[in-house]
This record gives structure tokens, sequence and C-alpha cells, in this order.
């Protein structure tokens, strides 16, 4: 039969500072396993630490557990944008990385074309020629399209030229005061293998 002892600890037994600050009273001590048949001894040495592992188990201590920070993650998501527009052009093929970013600006003038005509309550034409949207602005109510309309951005008049390798459909019609198309429209961005297509409903004159 094994003889149990419990024993104190001759030297101090390093207990790490935080589960000090939990069980500031307590202090390891062993257990002194004696096999009388063969005289081996054996000692089992329990401190705080490992109460404190068997107490977090049973959900019954309070632990603060590590984890991400805000800065982490938005340092995070930085790289993995900047990662994304540089791996991009390699995975698509530069043409069609160039068709769909001309496509997503023909939407965008396509866009501003009808805001305008509302806004400023005047027909507002759109002409694609030559791989080239151009805007133009009717002087007066009920007047043809004669003066160019100006970038949001900047003060030259509005031009939208596709990149090389890109082509677009081309298209002559225009926006009322309402923000209804002259007609409706199905045009085409395509580079590379990509094709895509963007329309206009003629009676919301929605670009989608």
């Amino acid at each position: 039969m094994f003889q149990v002892r419990l024993r104190q600890p001759s030297v101090e037994l390093p207990i790490r500072p935080p589960v000090r600050q939990v069980f500031p009273q307590m202090r390891p001590w062993l257990l002194e396993v004696v096999d009388p048949d063969s005289a081996s001894r054996y000692l089992i040495r329990h401190s705080p630490e490992m109460l404190c592992m068997s107490r977090r188990h049973a959900g019954t201590a309070d632990y603060r557990y590590s984890g991400f920070t805000l800065p982490e993650l938005v340092t995070t998501l930085v790289l993995l944008g900047l990662l994304a527009a540089v791996a991009m052009p390699r995975f698509m093929g530069r043409g069609e990385f160039d068709a769909f970013g001309a496509a997503e600006q023909t939407r965008a003038a396509l866009r501003f074309a009808q805001k305008s005509a509302v806004a400023k309550r005047r027909q507002v034409c759109v002409t694609i020629a030559n791989n080239q949207l151009t805007l133009r602005v009717a002087a007066q109510f009920g007047a043809a399209c004669s003066l160019a309309i100006q970038h949001p951005q900047s003060s030259e008049d509005y031009s939208l030229q596709v990149p090389a390798g890109v082509t677009i459909t081309p298209a002559d019609f225009s926006f009322d005061p309402l923000g209804r198309a002259s007609a409706a429209q199905s045009l085409n961005v395509a580079g590379g293998s990509s094709s895509l297509p963007i329309l206009v409903e003629a009676e919301t004159g929605y670009v989608h």
C-alpha cells in the first residue's frame, strides 16, 4: 500500500505574480508518495497556479483574455486593401482590370448626368463616340445641349476616355429635367476577356 504524506517544500517555489495576486496567502505544497515494496518515493507538487487552472476551467474565476486592439484591426484592414489593389491586376489581367474600372467610371458619369439634369432643370446630353464619353447641358429649359458640363472635382469639361485596350458601345441620348432618359440604353464595356453591361432605364433614368 502506498503511503501519502503532505510536506511543505524546503525551498520557496516561484509563483507567478498574477497568481499571487489572486491567492496571496497560498503557498506551494508537496505530496510525498512512498512505495514500501520498492522503497521508491514520488513528490507531487501542487501550487496556486494549478488551482488557478482548475478554477478557470470550472468557470469560477474572472480572467482577462488577450485579443486584438482597434488599431491592430484597422492596420490589418488597410494592409489587406493594399494587397488586394496590388494583386487584383495580376489575377484578373490588365485588360479585365481596366474594363472593370472603366465600367465603374461610366456608371458614375451617367448618374452625374441624370442628377445634373434634375438639379439644373435642363436637358443634359450624353455622347459616347470613339471610346470617349462627353456631357453637355442646354443653355435654358427646352433648348438644345450647347454648353459643356464641368467636372465636379475640377474646372475642366466633363470627359471620360477609357483606357487603351478597352471599348465602350457608342451612344447618343439625353436626360430630361425629371431625370428620365430619352431612350433605354444597353451599353457594353469590354476589355480582355471581360464584357460588362451597363443599362439605362428610359422611364426612370436608373443606371445599373
